[in-house]
């Protein structure tokens, strides 16, 4: 009976299963001290179940009445609270984990994202290395938070884009609520109430602080290709006819561009994008020296070499590693960054009568003016001759590494004549069989003598 009672659920974990949802929440919120531990890790086993529920509508219930009753608040402070117990941590990121997962909306991703949850559950995956079942529940929950992080940013960088072609302020454009849709014109709102929101708005647009918060959300979202897409897009507004004072220079948006280029060599629209912000940031000298510093010219030159079949991003980079031999420090860095196989490769198109005139590539004035062709000759020159030899050298090389082996002469191998290939196997001609030998008949060697002599004697 004993080994059986150890399986069977104790008093309080079956009042726990049959709690109404507020009062397993409240209950939790008394628990949160050392001695309440078992308490905790049965409510959040039971807040699993309930919001896993496959009753119709029971799931859906539960969910707003947990959330309501402020589950994910007290849920939030479990984790930091024993965020080193790996029990109880691990059945708490996994509530968590499957309240989001059932969540018909983002609601819950939004507040977990508020109260810091994404931060937690980094730290959470970090300290248990060894737990394969609380490292699968923080993944998740960390995909899907970071997911809605991206989407959240993209919204942000819109509206700071926004903001800053109809010179508002960020809490007039919020009022407009359905105007961050980059794809429907209309977004529910009508042009004329549109219209009449933003002539009637109360600040203009601190270009300073939407730099800031779009470079950050860059920085934050590096490998999401959306925010990319949209920080590059609210740069080059920023970039255009926008005052900053200086925040795209004390910020470092040139690096930012170039991360954004380099973290995304396949998506055509980060690389075209990134082209476009380079030739517009350009236009202000400082923000060309820093981005010939944050080595914009290699990775202007990786796009070039990426998109070969693409005539439209090629010449884009192009045109951008043109605008930045504003500064004659770049014009330096062009030549230490071996930019003369771009220009030959172009010069060559240009020149070559089967390439079709639209898929040429316009060279600009200041590249193309760096080298004339002699030198691009004989700088194509040494390099063959650099490669030669290197390859001589690397062939010596080989060569003597390795190992000398003994010559031995060539074996001579024996041949038969065509007459003696389909004959018996085995049959050589200089010897004799006396098994062949027949009454009347010399010793042949030969099927077909054989049988050539047995015709004129039959015996």
């Amino acid at each position: 009976m004993d080994v059986i009672g150890q399986y069977l659920p104790t008093k309080d974990q079956v009042q726990i299963r049959f709690m109404p949802n507020k009062t397993l929440v409240n209950k939790m919120l008394g628990s949160l001290n050392p001695n309440g531990r078992d308490l905790v890790i049965d409510g959040c086993d039971s807040i699993r179940r309930r919001v896993r529920s496959e009753v119709p509508g029971v799931a859906k219930k539960n969910l707003k009445e947990l959330t309501d009753a402020g589950a994910l608040d007290v849920m939030i402070d479990v984790l930091k609270l024993w965020m080193e117990d790996a029990p109880v941590s691990g059945r708490c990121a996994k509530a968590l984990m499957w309240i989001v997962r059932k969540s018909p909306t983002d609601s819950e991703a939004d507040q977990l994202l508020e109260l810091g949850g994404l931060k937690l559950a980094e730290r959470l995956k970090g300290l248990h290395q060894d737990d394969l079942e609380l490292q699968k529940s923080a993944k998740e929950l960390m995909k899907m938070l970071q997911t809605r992080a991206g989407a959240l940013a993209c919204k942000e960088i819109r509206i700071c884009k926004f903001c800053a072609v109809n010179n508002m302020d960020m809490d007039s454009a919020k009022r407009l609520g359905q105007l961050v849709n980059p794809f429907q014109r209309d977004a529910g709102l009508g042009y004329s109430r549109k219209d009449a929101m933003v002539h009637k708005k109360k600040g203009s647009a601190d270009i300073s602080a939407l730099v800031k918060r779009v470079l950050n959300h860059m920085r934050e979202h590096l490998k999401d290709e959306g925010v990319q897409e949209f920080g590059l897009e609210a740069i080059i507004e920023f970039a255009s006819d926008h005052d900053d004072g200086g925040a795209l220079l004390q910020d470092r948006a040139a690096k930012c561009v170039v991360l954004a280029i380099e973290a995304h060599p396949e998506a055509y629209n980060v690389s075209w994008k990134g082209c476009v912000a380079v030739q517009t940031m350009c236009r202000k000298l400082s923000l060309s020296s820093e981005l010939g510093k944050a080595q914009a010219l290699s990775a202007l030159k990786q796009v070039y070499e990426d998109y070969k079949d693409d005539r439209e991003v090629r010449q884009q980079a192009v045109w951008a590693i043109g605008s930045m031999l504003n500064v004659p420090a770049n014009v330096e860095r062009t030549k230490r960054a071996n930019m003369y196989t771009l220009v030959q490769d172009v010069v060559t198109r240009l020149e070559d009568r089967t390439v079709a005139p639209e898929q040429k590539i316009a060279l600009p004035l200041p590249l193309r003016a760096i080298w004339t062709n002699e030198q691009l000759h004989s700088i194509k020159l040494t390099k063959m001759d650099e490669k030669r030899q290197s390859g001589e050298t690397e062939a010596k090389a080989t060569q003597q590494r390795r190992a000398p082996l003994p010559r031995r002469g060539a074996k001579k191998l024996a041949r038969v004549d065509d007459q003696f290939a389909a004959g018996e196997p085995g049959l050589v001609d200089s010897q004799e069989y006396p098994f062949l030998k027949k009454p009347g008949l010399e010793f042949y060697t030969t099927k077909e003598k054989r049988n050539e002599m047995s015709l004129y004697n039959p015996d």
